[in-house]
Parts: C-alpha cells; structure tokens; sequence
C-alpha cells in the first residue's frame, strides 16, 4: 500500500477555504489524517470538523500520541499529546463509526 502526505496548515483564518478545499484533495477511496496538539486553539479542530461534514468526510478512527517538541521559549524540549483524526469520505448507505 503506497500512502501519499499533503502538510496543510490548518490554524484561524484558513479554516473556511482549507476545509473546501480538503475533500477535493482525497481520491475515492483516500483518507485524511488530521494531526494537531489538543490544547492549542482546540475551537479550530472543532470548527473544522464541522466544516468538512458538510462535504462528506466522516470520522474513521481516532487516536492521541505523545510528540517531543522543541520549546523556544525554555531552550528545552517538551512532551505534548498529539491528537490523530483519520477521516474518509462517506457514500450513502455507508455507517462510519470511530473505532476507540
């Protein structure tokens, strides 16, 4: 299985066009992997996701990580949790559940 990656940022303003422009991105059968720190801005997750239901994409499976960061402002790195959304696109008659 080949996997191709597409880094787009997805913070404050681009919300709106990013998730338009996400779905159009997938092939039939691709995926998309949303990937962020939980507790920075988690009202753009959530707004996003609300954003792109409109377009189809379903929640697929969901999951959270610990990333090692390096911290500027401490000179140091740090721990953070990273929150992982795989998300498909939904055709009718299709029940997409979020496996935990």
């Amino acid at each position: 299985m080949q996997y191709h990656f597409k880094k787009l940022p997805c913070s404050g303003r681009p919300l709106q066009p990013l998730s338009q422009l996400a779905p159009r991105l997938l092939s039939p059968t691709g995926r998309l992997l949303l990937a962020d720190p939980p507790l920075r801005a988690k009202h753009n997750r959530e707004r996003f996701l609300e954003l792109v239901a409109e377009s189809g994409l379903r929640p697929e499976e969901a999951g959270e990580r610990q990333a090692r960061v390096w911290e500027e402002a401490k000179s140091a790195y740090q721990e953070v949790p990273i929150a992982m959304l795989l998300m498909k696109k939904a055709y009718m008659g299709e029940t997409i559940g979020v496996k935990l």
